[in-house]
């Protein structure tokens, strides 16, 4: 008797029994769900510039959503990558290395009986040897005394806006326009830069030697959290994802912050 190969079951398959088509599931994982969550609470503050509260029951659900993410560590180290508004601070995120990922082999099923190439660093420097930055500027939460006086003035800011007394226009040449005291717009969120501690340093370049300005930063936004982030930084950031808010005249503008005692 000859032996069938499965070529041949499959050719013989008559009546269609051995097609089986991939099922299509409309079903959502738990993570997708919390994602969805997650979105409609960006969704709402990309429309109302401001984090969802308990002043009204159709508002309340996204802020108790909001509440319940971030006291759990699990869902806010899921939910980071997702969190264009900074709504939960800073993650520690671990990253994941080849190192962790050899190191991980319980089974030994990454092991050769040599070394491997490609793990032999020749012409790239090692992480360790690598220089590091003396600071990563995070965006950092404030409390509600500390933030009062701020959301005044960005709630007036948004009303002269509003009243055309205020415009929003392109940002460009940060050099001349970023400026201590003017508003901004970065991903759809108001900020006030607050402070600036600038140096002028000489970068040496082929073409010739230019004047660079850089230095730490205050800037508050209006989403309650504040960074002290590279002026450079700052501004390369305006001119990627936002725009620039127009001053008042001097004088109004003087009143506006006195009347706050931001300039205190």
């Amino acid at each position: 008797m000859i032996k069938k190969t499965l070529d041949d079951i499959f050719d013989d398959d008559e009546f269609g029994l051995l097609d089986v088509k991939p099922k299509s599931s409309n079903v959502k994982t738990e993570e997708d769900r919390l994602i969805d969550a997650f979105e409609d609470i960006n969704l709402f503050i990309d429309k109302n510039h401001r984090e969802p509260n308990s002043s009204s029951m159709s508002e309340y659900g996204l802020f108790a959503k909001l509440r319940n993410f971030r006291e759990n560590e699990q869902d806010k180290k899921n939910l980071k990558p997702f969190d264009r508004h900074n709504l939960l601070g800073h993650v520690e995120i671990e990253d994941t290395t080849i190192d962790d990922i050899l190191n991980d082999d319980d089974l030994g099923l990454l092991e050769t009986d040599r070394e491997l190439d490609i793990f032999k660093y020749k012409h790239i420097p090692k992480g360790d040897d690598r220089a590091k930055t003396d600071f990563v500027a995070k965006r950092k939460s404030m409390s509600e005394k500390e933030f009062k006086k701020y959301e005044i003035i960005f709630q007036q800011v948004h009303l002269d806006i509003k009243e055309g007394k205020r415009k929003l226009v392109d940002f460009n040449k940060y050099e001349e326009n970023l400026q201590v005291g003017g508003f901004y717009i970065i991903n759809g969120v108001m900020a006030y830069l607050e402070s600036a501690d600038l140096e002028q340093s000489e970068w040496v370049q082929k073409s010739g030697n230019r004047i660079r300005i850089d230095g730490r930063t205050k800037t508050i936004f209006e989403n309650k959290t504040y960074s002290n982030m590279l002026f450079r930084s700052l501004g390369k950031q305006i001119e990627k994802d936002g725009r620039m808010v127009t001053n008042l005249s001097d004088n109004k503008e003087q009143n506006l912050f006195t009347s706050t005692d931001l300039l205190n």
